[in-house]
Formats: structure tokens, sequence, C-alpha cells
């Protein structure tokens, strides 16, 4: 039965911003974390009536300003290019408007409002949405919940509002898992308790100490299963198809300083029956879901585990079902035989997390340091008809130009595309935490909101030796590769157009800005020196085709 606006059941509402970046990933934007909070108010509370609205659309965008604190990325961004290898050059508002979005609300009567603010650099959205919540409902209360609202509940706790009765936008954070906490604040505002005697809920008068109390953890075996109300799942698609998100396991055995995924699920690793996994599957493909994205920090950690889920996934047979984890499986306990069933389950790319083939790197990461494993899994993967995906960080505190470039070319010459991630430094993680006094860093957000700039769109991070050209020049030269890679799988020869075009950007330092409208952006000589000095080859992407360059 359709939901209705305003009827007599006490509403719910649960709001997921728009986002303001230089690019937005379309397949990655179901609002996951608010249907689990949707199941469990409905399983605890079924007097409740929940409404879902995403107000973050990939496909609804329009260019705005550039924000002043990123007007010097107009030096890398600020050129209009059509080459292959181009990045970036509008800023957009990816969603809905104010006045699409007060239309939406208008008619709810709200008992409490739900806003979430998973990634710091967009939390002012969410504090911006909560804004416009109290323009309508000055009386309701609101909360917010997720990555950032854990690590930094003060950012989204003191931004004032003239329509709200409290005087501010937001007015309690949810820390840690939300499932059970906001049952809690439910009942303490029905029954005028106190809600921060809870030990996850924060607001004004306790945020200062809340941060420093353990989460409190969850009984996780209650959690149901994730309900999207009235959320129209056929809008969310991969290669056509409906999909959903599925979670098998949360937090991460895994101690890497540059996440900040432990603020909100803890350090416990924890894993869900493969029942209630499968039952999951079957209920979303009742509703017309036929792609499946596993959303898990480690996926495959428990390897006995992970095979028979994906055994029992074979079993069901559905029809037409595919799967992915564009999260990232860590390739760390990936074994040939995890392999072989995540084929068979219907699995056809790997999306690997490589962060740097320097050993030492890993380890001042406190990664794993299995670096060797990965081209097993790549060797292995590709005899199965896998297409892999490997990510790297680029500008890691510890990390020096070269041992950039050596990841690069070492990736160059791998049967993968390349995924490259600039480093960002998100406030309050551990890495934040251990390099907060260090003076080699240059930020160009120092001074200014460092939660705003913790984008790898921003290029944030630079030091002596490894600057910001170096950085933009790295990042986009992994295009270029990539490029090179798809050109090879093509059958293209070195002496083609495009093909010339992206081997000339290699070995002389030049970008080719075709239909450029302004000079085009810098290109680091010195990473131009240790390409010729590290490249040997490229290989293909899907294929076996190898090209030989600077030898």
């Amino acid at each position: 039965m359709e939901l209705q606006k305003g009827e007599s059941q006490e509403e719910i509402l649960l709001l997921q911003p728009w986002v303001e970046d230089f690019y937005a990933t379309d397949c990655r934007s179901l609002p996951m974390g608010l249907a689990y909070l949707a199941g469990s108010i409905k399983k605890s509370l079924p007097g409740s009536k929940v409404f879902i609205y995403d107000f973050f659309s990939p496909h609804k965008r329009r260019t705005i300003s550039l924000p002043k604190e990123f007007q010097y990325l107009k030096r890398y961004y600020g050129t209009f290019e059509k080459s292959p290898s181009a990045l970036f050059h509008n800023y957009f508002r990816f969603g809905l408007n104010e006045v699409e979005i007060l239309k939406t609300l208008e008619g709810h009567r709200p008992k409490l409002i739900g806003i979430s603010s998973l990634f710091s650099p967009y939390y002012r959205e969410s504090v911006a949405l909560a804004a416009i919540c109290k323009k309508l409902f000055p009386q309701t209360p609101v909360v917010m919940g997720g990555n950032h609202a854990s690590l930094s509940p003060e950012t989204l706790l003191f931004h004032k509002s003239e329509h709200s009765a409290s005087g501010y936008c937001c007015d309690y954070v949810i820390r840690g898992e939300g499932e059970e906490t906001i049952i809690a604040l439910i009942c303490a505002l029905g029954n005028n308790n106190a809600p921060t005697s809870h030990a996850n809920i924060a607001d004004r008068s306790n945020v200062d100490f809340t941060k420093n109390f353990p989460l409190k953890p969850l009984t996780r075996e209650n959690i149901p299963l994730p309900d999207y109300c009235n959320v129209d799942l056929t809008k969310y698609t991969y290669g056509g198809k409906c999909m959903s998100f599925l979670i098998t396991s949360r937090s991460c055995p895994h101690r890497c300083t540059f996440c900040s995924i432990h603020a909100v699920f803890g350090k416990k690793y924890s894993a869900r029956t493969n029942e209630d996994i499968i039952s999951e599957i079957q209920h979303f493909y009742a509703k017309g879901v036929r792609h499946f994205d596993i959303e898990d920090d480690n996926f495959t950690y428990i390897e006995s585990k992970c095979a028979d889920l994906l055994d029992s996934i074979a079993r069901l047979n559905l029809a037409d079902v595919s799967f992915s984890a564009m999260n990232g499986v860590s390739y760390h306990t990936l074994t040939s035989r995890i392999l072989q069933k995540m084929k068979t389950a219907g699995f056809s790319d790997l999306n690997l997390s490589l962060v740097s083939s320097q050993q030492h790197l890993r380890k001042t990461s406190h990664r794993p340091v299995r670096g060797e494993q990965l081209d097993k899994v790549l060797d292995a993967g590709d005899s199965l008809g896998f297409h892999a995906v490997v990510y790297f960080i680029i500008g890691l505190p510890e990390q020096t130009l070269e041992d950039a470039v050596e990841t690069l070319c070492y990736l160059a010459n791998r049967k993968c595309l390349i995924g490259p991630s600039p480093f960002y430094m998100t406030p309050n993680s551990p890495i934040d935490l251990q390099y907060q006094q260090s003076s080699n860093l240059i930020r160009a957000s120092a001074g200014k909101d460092p939660h705003f700039s913790a984008r790898l769109t921003a290029l944030d991070v630079e030091k002596p030796g490894f600057n910001r050209d170096e950085l933009y020049t790295l990042f986009r030269l992994s295009r270029v590769i990539n490029h090179l890679k798809k050109l090879l799988d093509d059958g293209q020869k070195p002496d083609q157009g495009l093909f010339k075009e992206a081997v000339t950007s290699l070995s002389l330092g030049i970008w080719q800005t075709t239909a450029a409208k302004t000079s085009a952006p810098p290109f680091a000589q010195s990473v131009c020196a240790l390409m010729q000095k590290h490249l040997t080859s490229i290989s293909g992407y899907k294929s076996s085709n190898r090209y030989r360059i600077f030898v």
C-alpha cells in the first residue's frame, strides 16, 4: 500500500542530503544506512510511519560556483578539454534544490527527522538540509548520524538556525551504529527523558566529553533487514539492472591508519549468518533487484564462511542476477578457491586495494604487507575472466614521489585498470591524529575548514619533495595509462592517433588538450623523468597485449 503523508501514525523522516563536488558516483547512491534505521524503527516501534527521501541524485545535477576554498584548483581543473585523460572542470550540485526539497516535505508532521552525514567533505550539505527542515518544522528534533557525525559531532551541533525552536539546526548526533540508538532516542524523547543518558548520543551539552566515550556495542543479531519504505528501487541501477546494497559483515580486522570505519562500527569484526544474508537476497530479488553490490569492508576475511555463502548463492540459481563488491575486496585473504566461487555466484569484476607497492609504506599504514599476493590474485582472476581495478594512494605522508611513480608503473604492467586516489586527511581519523603536529605536511586547507577539503578532488596535502603539481600529474597520468590499456585491448597500433598522443604525454611530459580554451594544466617534469626511469611497458586491461615503452 502506498504511504500517505500526514496520517495519524507518528512520522519519522529519514533524509539523504545532496552532494556538491566535481563528480559523483552514480551507482553508489542508494541510502542503505537509512534503510537499516527504517527497518529497526518499524520492527521496534510499529506505531511509527517511516519515510525515506533521497535528495542526492547523480543524474540530476547543475553547475554551481567553485567554492572560495578551492580557487587554487583552477590551475588544475580550470581548463576545458575533450582529451581522454582530462580530469574535472565544473563544480556541481548533485541532487534536488531547496524548492524541490520543501515541496517534498510539505504535508508531513514528523516526530523526528534523521539526516545522514556520512562523509566529512559533505557535512555542510547535511547542515544545510537540517536548516531547510527547521523552516518547515521548527519544533521537530533533528538527529544526524554516519561516519562524519561519529568522528566530528561538534561540526554539526553548533550551526544556528533562526527558524528552529532550539536555535540550532541539529539537536542530536548518533555516534556509531544507529539501529538500536535511534530507538533509544525516540523513546527518550517520547517519555521526556534525557536522550544523552545513552552513550552513543551526543548533544551540545555533552559533546566535548562524549567523543571520548567508548561506543556502546550493538546487539547485531537483532538487526532487521533494511527497509527502503517509499524509495523506488528501480531508480537505482547497475548495468541496466535494478540494484541493492548488501552487507554481510561490519567493521574490519585491519587497522589501516587512513581508514575511519572503526569510528562507526567499532574495532570488533562481526559477520551475519549466511542464512540471514540469503534471506535478504531472496527478499530483494522478489522486489525486482537483479544486482547486489556487497559493501563490506572485508568481505572475504573468513574464507570458510565466505565460501559457504558463495555456494549458497550459487544454489539459489536466480535468473539474471549478478554481484559486485565496489567498496573493494582485500586481496590478502583472496584465494583461488574463493575467486572460483565468486565467479560461479555471479561476480565479473574485482575491485582491489593495493595502497602502495612499497612494503615499507604498507607497514607504516598498518596494512597487511603481503604484496606478492596481489600478483597471484590478478593471475588467478584473469584465468577466470575477471576484470580488475586496483586502487592506490598518491601522496601518503611517508611516501616519496619516486615511491608513487613506482607504484603507478608497477600497475601499468599488470592486467588491470588503475584506480588512483590522491591522499586526503579525514579530521580525527588515526592518520590525522598521528600527523596533526607535523610541520612537514603543507595543506591548502590550513587555517580553513579541514573537513571540507577531506576529498580526493581537493589535492589538499603536499610536502617538500612531493608538491601539488606532481600529485596532479600522477593523478592524471593514471588516466593516460588506463586509456592506453583500453586502446591495447582494442587492438590499436602505437602509430595510430589516440595511442600516439597518449604515449607523447608519457614520454615528453605534455598534455594533449584537444579543444582547450585556455592553456594546458601543469605537467611536472620531475614525474616525467621518473616515468622514463621506471616505466618499461604497459599491459592491456582485458587482453594480454603489451606495449614496450622507454626501453
